[in-house]
């Protein structure tokens, strides 16, 4: 053979081994998924003497127990995934304490189509071997949102003779806000029922406490907005069919608060998230932060009040609930009192107050209204005082409401609804053009936050982020709709199209 071959043969030879060894590791990548071997059919039908028996405590994700459904034995694993995701791609490794049982993927043809499977909700089925001839099987859910895991037991009955549960919590965030990155966080943890009307739904809303073992107050931050607390909120979207409202509604007003933080106020901020709590699957939740004086980075001066329902109570203190006061309650009261009862309105910061009655009309919010589900800001309050509002509790908005024939949307009711504010006349006494100055702002905030382009935008985002992984549907199936079916993001859409043309025109009247 001439030595020009020779080169060519050792040419070729080498390019073979190196198809060889690539072929070789490709196909070992591929066989894996967050660290656990993918079986073939065959291997998997080797596995025929099924035991029922529950290791979900001894199955770990990320180095600490994963969220598991023990009734229907099913883990729950939080990834950062989008459409084209491939499940070589996951982050973090499924294993078992001290590597007790090995664990296997069993041959499934969807991981082929991992995103698509992943969207349908499609369950994974996880062998654990225990090495003595049986083997026990998991069924595994992915999803792109954080998953939080809920243990404990109850521990005492509280001042509102509401059960209190102490244990722990863990939340999994697969792209944590601030650095983009994968986040596991752990905290001991008190945790109630809250709620008014909803206090009593199937599907609960929880007022969660964290704590460090001497039970002092535990500060996290779980979503990522660079604010640590011990004070976070589980809210049920149990009145919300479409589960877009209530966050669609904070990232509307606070996308404002962003541009206008010199006198408004942001609302809560939260994160979609999949809860099992003891061992049971509780379904799609808002994990958020509470409003209150540390949230709103008040200072110790600052008073902060929560407006509660009342009923037709003249007693002003009834209207409140005082959250913080370096004064004492009788001059929180006078202060108050001064705009509801002499109409001295000169306190109120006109411009939050335009923006938060305009926000009201938008989305058409009996209970945010009145005097509930507002949070007063009182700053200096021991020189010239100044009031500023900002909103809570959003369940109620963008037009639900009952007509004659059941459920309905109302997109040409109230162009007014601050009328319901006490203070409405007497800032028309104060300001003569005040309706033009609402006009003035409304088509401000029409060509930016208000516009039926970011409107829609934000309501996509949601839709698609709850629905990309089968969140949405799991909900729905575990706990149906509260309306029927008939609150759909159809109908939020149809509502918003027909609203803001309706308040167009109710405020081009005062165009001049």
């Amino acid at each position: 053979m001439s030595r020009k071959n020779m080169r060519i043969a050792a040419f070729v030879l080498c390019v073979a081994v190196l198809a060889v060894v690539s072929a070789f590791y490709l196909n070992k990548e591929k066989s894996f998924c967050i660290g656990v071997p993918l079986l073939s059919e065959k291997q998997t039908a080797e596995f025929d003497r099924y035991r029922k028996k529950d290791i979900a405590e001894e199955i770990l994700f990320m180095d600490v127990p994963v969220a598991a459904d023990t009734q229907t034995d099913t883990l729950y694993i939080s990834q950062n995934m989008d459409g084209t995701t491939l499940y070589t791609e996951l982050e973090g490794l499924l294993t078992t304490a001290e590597e007790k049982y090995p664990l296997y993927f069993a041959a499934d043809k969807a991981f082929d189509d991992f995103s698509q499977a992943v969207a349908d909700g499609h369950n994974f089925t996880l062998i654990a071997d225990t090495l003595d001839g049986c083997y026990m099987k998991y069924n595994v859910v992915f999803t792109n949102l954080p998953v939080i895991r809920v243990t404990g037991e109850l521990a005492y009955v509280n001042e509102d003779e509401r059960n209190v549960y102490a244990g722990d919590i863990t939340v999994w965030n697969p792209c944590y806000a601030t650095s983009g990155k994968y986040s596991v966080q752990n905290s001991l943890l008190e945790w109630n029922r809250r709620g008014q009307s909803t206090f009593g739904f199937d599907k609960k809303s929880w007022k969660l406490s964290l704590k460090n073992e001497d039970g002092t107050n535990n500060d996290l931050d779980f979503i990522g907005i660079d604010n640590k607390d011990d004070d976070w909120i589980l809210n049920a979207m149990a009145l919300d069919d479409t589960k877009v409202k209530e966050m669609f509604c904070m990232q509307l007003w606070n996308g404002l608060y962003s541009q206008t933080s010199d006198y408004n106020y942001r609302m809560s901020q939260g994160e979609y998230a999949e809860v099992v709590s003891n061992g049971k699957y509780y379904g799609l939740y808002l994990l958020q932060r509470r409003v209150d004086a540390k949230y709103l980075e008040l200072s110790e001066d600052d008073v902060l009040l929560k407006g509660l329902k009342s009923g037709g109570s003249k007693d002003i203190a009834d209207h409140y609930e005082i959250e913080q006061a370096a004064c004492s309650e009788e001059a929180v009261w006078k202060m108050i009192d001064g705009i509801f009862t002499r109409n001295d309105v000169s306190m109120m910061e006109i411009r939050n107050w335009m923006d938060i009655s305009l926000f009201i009309d938008f989305g058409y919010m009996p209970d945010n209204s009145g005097y509930q589900n507002t949070f007063y800001i009182i700053k200096n309050a021991e020189g010239n005082p100044q009031i500023s509002l900002t909103l809570w509790d959003t369940d109620y908005t963008f037009g639900i409401g009952w007509g004659t024939d059941g459920f309905a949307y109302k997109p040409e009711g109230a162009a007014e609804n601050r009328r319901y504010r006490l203070e409405d006349e007497a800032m028309r006494i104060v300001y003569p053009q005040l309706d033009d100055m609402l006009a003035e702002r409304w088509f401000q905030l029409r060509k930016g936050i208000l516009s039926e382009e970011n409107i829609f935008r934000l309501i996509a985002e949601n839709e698609e982020r709850i629905n990309l992984c089968g969140a949405m549907e799991r909900d729905e199936n575990l706990w149906g709709f509260y309306y029927n079916g008939a609150d759909s993001t159809d109908s939020l859409r149809s509502y918003i199209t027909r609203r803001l043309p309706f308040l167009d025109e109710y405020h081009s009247k005062f165009i001049q």
